[in-house]
């Protein structure tokens, strides 16, 4: 069986590998044949294993052949729980479906169920039916997108540029550039790739489901210290002192939630908000700003303030045909 992982998900596999019952005990070429890799990158992804203190023991065989297998260690046991807790998280992998992380999520709960008695089990779906199922959408196929999520992960660890081939909303036909990849994030149920595109040159997100393709490249980048992605930053971008009024009726959301780190909230006697910001007025925060309606008013800048005016007017002659 061939199977073309990059590194991430590989190192994974092998140890999924060597704890099936029919292959105890590997050699490096046996492991190499398998993931499709030569012995080189084998061995140095054993090598990776046993220093980062993975359970692998190396024995010598005839010839001097090094075999490689699973220490044996102490099953583990949760509670009652425990066991609740961790199955009450299953709706929120759905977005990892078909990855090898979804897979090792799976077997990871049906061991948890083989845990429980019926009687358990019968009381755990009683528990869970309590809790209403997050809105998750399920926008992995099933194995497309395994081999990218691990390049993807590779660029983030390794800090290596990926080559992506994207199907934008925007655009009618896919194209290909070089982003650097800072993290992978979860948001909504759908995953998210936040990082620097080498072709608008600013900080971007790009959603996983519409990449056709990732190869990480050898070029290096420097991850900014500072670093977390703002959904209303560009570094590009010259930042400006914003100043949104927020009605009451969404007052509570507002102080309930920080948008950015420059953020300052004044309350006001009637139950208003004045939130300043400063930062770059990109299309994100136009977007966030438009969806409270008619509970969010740009004051300042007066520059801003005209944008949006002339965007919902553009709407209210759209809705007047």
């Amino acid at each position: 069986m061939k199977n073309n992982t990059s590194e991430a998900p590989r190192i994974l596999l092998i140890i999924k590998k060597l704890s099936e019952s029919d292959y105890q005990e590997m050699c490096c070429e046996q492991l190499a044949n398998y993931f499709d890799v030569d012995t080189r990158t084998m061995r140095r992804d054993l090598k990776k294993l046993m220093e980062n203190g993975y359970p692998l023991n190396e024995s010598i065989g005839r010839h001097g052949i090094k075999f490689y297998s699973l220490r044996a260690k102490e099953p583990i046991r949760f509670e009652y729980d425990e066991v609740a807790a961790l199955c009450l998280c299953r709706p929120y992998l759905a977005p990892l479906e078909g990855t090898f992380l979804g897979d090792a999520a799976e077997q990871a709960l049906k061991k948890l169920r083989n845990q429980l008695s019926d009687k358990e089990f019968e009381n755990l779906e009683k528990l869970l039916g309590i809790f209403g199922q997050p809105e998750t959408a399920n926008i992995i196929k099933p194995m497309e997108n395994t081999y990218i999520l691990g390049e993807l992960i590779n660029g983030c660890e390794d800090r290596c540029e990926v080559r992506i081939t994207y199907r934008s909303l925007s655009a009618k036909d896919e194209e290909t550039y070089l982003i650097k990849p800072y993290e992978l994030v979860n948001n909504g149920g759908v995953i998210y790739i936040n990082g620097y595109s080498c072709k608008s040159h600013d900080i971007r997100q790009w959603k996983l489901s519409r990449m056709i393709n990732a190869e990480k490249t050898r070029v290096k980048f420097e991850r900014p210290s500072s670093f977390h992605f703002e959904q209303f930053s560009s570094p590009d971008k010259k930042k400006q002192h914003i100043v949104v009024r927020f009605a009451p009726a969404v007052a509570q959301l507002i102080l309930e939630r920080k948008w950015h780190d420059s953020e300052k909230l004044t309350e006001n006697s009637d139950g208003s908000i004045i939130a300043e910001y400063n930062l770059a007025p990109t299309i994100l925060l136009k977007n966030r700003i438009l969806s409270y309606g008619a509970n969010a008013e740009i004051l300042e800048p007066a520059s801003l303030r005209r944008e949006l005016k002339n965007c919902i007017e553009q709407m209210r002659n759209l809705y007047q045909k």
